[in-house]
């Protein structure tokens, strides 16, 4: 039987888009410190930011799948 596969493969959790806003912060702030051009940058933090609210809103509609299906093996 095969493993029952879900969207997560392809969407980014919030952790993961996280570590890649951390990540465009550091070359952002080094491209300033050399004075180099950031609006490039400043547009990808923007789009991982909006990515970020997805991934979070996706997560919490997940567990709260979860908490629901928990409670009806229970009742």
């Amino acid at each position: 039987m095969k493993p029952e596969t879900t969207s997560a493969a392809k969407e980014p959790t919030a952790a993961e888009i996280c570590r890649s806003v951390a990540r465009r912060l550091g070359r952002l702030d080094e491209c300033r410190r050399q004075g180099w051009p950031t609006e490039a940058d400043e547009a990808a933090l923007h789009a991982l930011w909006t990515d970020l609210g997805l991934a979070y809103a996706r997560e919490v509609a997940r567990v709260a799948d979860l908490r629901h299906r928990m409670a009806a093996e229970t009742e």
